[in-house]
């Protein structure tokens, strides 16, 4: 079927060594033998190999062969995880947004602030993680406007412990860095006074303001529910 084209083999690190074999004679040779067949058949394609695996090690170790290595290794572009590439994902999350509105007939957005989220978080399943995360999060909520509150709590976890480490001065923008510290102090205050009221005067803020902070920063779970007492003359 790739005959005079382009056959992409992916994740060729898996490839057992009966199979490595196989696909090495067919490289050298030009042609390939069908199962049951008699007769090889010539082929001329392109071969492109992808793999996440550090194929060199595997073959110091004996896990991947020496001549098919090389047979493959001719040009070789690397392409970095997410976590390297971070000016990547205001792109990529806004064109998986259009792609997930199209498949499910949606009308949503993400905010600036979840795509900030999206700018601390290391994503060690690189794409598909990120592709999956914002399928999950248009589908499941039903705001229009994809906010702090529904990112997942994996991505504000480590958001919050990264926080907790001191950050060396010139390596955030100053309006991250005022969020930051905004988040901090309300964080503090709700935990030492437990309610929006008291917390927003220990910060001497509109109670309001307060209110709208923790829905930004995703801080509701920190808040004891507040009810007026009135007592009886």
């Amino acid at each position: 079927m790739a005959q005079e084209g382009t056959l992409f083999l992916d994740e060729i690190g898996d490839l057992s060594f009966n199979l490595q074999a196989k696909l090495l004679r067919a490289l050298q040779d030009h042609e390939i033998m069908q199962v049951g067949g008699l007769k090889p058949i010539p082929v001329d394609v392109r071969i492109v190999a992808a793999t996440n695996k550090d194929l060199e090690k595997m073959v110091e170790q004996g896990l991947f062969r020496n001549d098919l290595y090389y047979r493959l290794n001719v040009v070789t572009i690397r392409v970095p995880p997410l976590r390297d590439r971070k000016e990547d994902i205001p792109l990529l999350t806004l064109r998986l947004v259009e792609n997930i509105n199209a498949k499910y007939s949606l009308d949503k957005r993400i905010s600036h602030d979840v795509i900030d989220s999206f700018l601390m978080y290391p994503w060690p399943g690189n794409i598909r993680e990120l592709e999956n995360i914002t399928e999950r999060m248009l589908v499941m909520t039903e705001e229009n406007e994809i906010r702090i509150s529904h990112v997942p709590a994996c991505i504000i976890n480590h958001i919050i412990l990264c926080e907790e480490r001191p950050v060396p001065f010139g390596l955030m923008h100053l309006k991250a860095a005022v969020e930051r510290t905004e988040k901090q102090l309300i964080e503090q205050a709700l935990k030492k006074h437990g309610s929006t009221r008291k917390a927003a005067r220990a910060l001497a803020i509109n109670q309001s303001t307060v209110v709208r902070k923790i829905r930004r920063y995703g801080l509701s779970s920190l808040c004891r529910e507040e009810k007026e007492v009135t007592r009886p003359l």
